[in-house]
């Protein structure tokens, strides 16, 4: 049994669906609302390279925070800005679309229940994602999660895995990171991050993945969240 007092979770692809398929309608209906002449995964197939770059510069104190909303709208201005005929707050509409779809995504089947049957054993469980206020909040209220304590990166104004994210946590709750134990998807956001600040780590390796030799290791894998009711009880 671990001895740990306070559960630190992420949401997408920890607690909610978020696999690359399920942004295919999306992209879709922004061509067909738009009337753009490409196709949805010819509009994806520019977009996301452009995401994937806020991604890996969003780090570190040099850079200026941006919401996923507000990265995501510059990203589409850099596509529209290089097709003809698009319509003007294009750019603003598609990334709506995006923070809509990605508000309202389903959950991992075993999720709530898993969050239930630790709180009711005495775990504070507490929500720390890369994401957007309303889009956090939103999750919340759908799939009724019940947190005790919930912080994203829009509210921090800082992502994973910068320690400024985990300190807000422990400084805002008044805990200490080696009661912590952290339970994500992302082996350098998640696992990585919570290791610079001294916490343990759940790594949740649902698609069998291999760890990255050059990221930290962290102390439990899961193939699912219903390993943790194993290792915690």
């Amino acid at each position: 049994m671990v001895e740990k007092k306070v559960l630190i979770f992420d949401m997408y692809e920890t607690l909610v669906i978020n696999t690359t398929e399920l942004w295919t309608p999306t992209f879709n209906s922004i061509v067909n609302e738009l009337g753009l002449h490409v196709s949805g995964k010819s509009l994806w197939d520019l977009w996301k390279p452009l995401e994937v770059t806020f991604r890996e510069e969003r780090y570190g104190p040099d850079y200026p925070f941006k919401s996923y909303r507000q990265a995501w709208t510059e990203c589409f201005e850099k596509v529209f800005n290089d097709m003809e005929d698009v319509k003007e707050g294009a750019s603003d509409y598609a990334a709506e679309m995006c923070v809509e779809g990605w508000s309202t995504r389903d959950a991992y089947p075993e999720s709530k229940k898993v969050l239930d049957v630790l709180k009711e054993h005495g775990f504070l469980i507490v929500l720390l994602s890369n994401a957007d206020i309303d889009s956090i909040e939103n999750l919340i209220k759908l799939h009724k999660f019940d947190f005790d304590f919930v912080a994203c990166s829009e509210k921090i104004q800082s992502y994973k895995p910068e320690e400024t994210a985990y300190n807000y946590v422990l400084q805002n709750m008044g805990i200490s990171p080696e009661s912590c134990l952290y339970i994500g998807d992302s082996q350098h956001d998640d696992v990585f991050g919570s290791n610079r600040v001294g916490m343990d780590s759940a790594w949740v390796n649902r698609y069998n993945n291999s760890l990255d030799p050059d990221l930290p290791k962290p102390q439990y894998i899961l193939k699912n969240l219903e390993d943790l009711i194993q290792i915690l009880l």
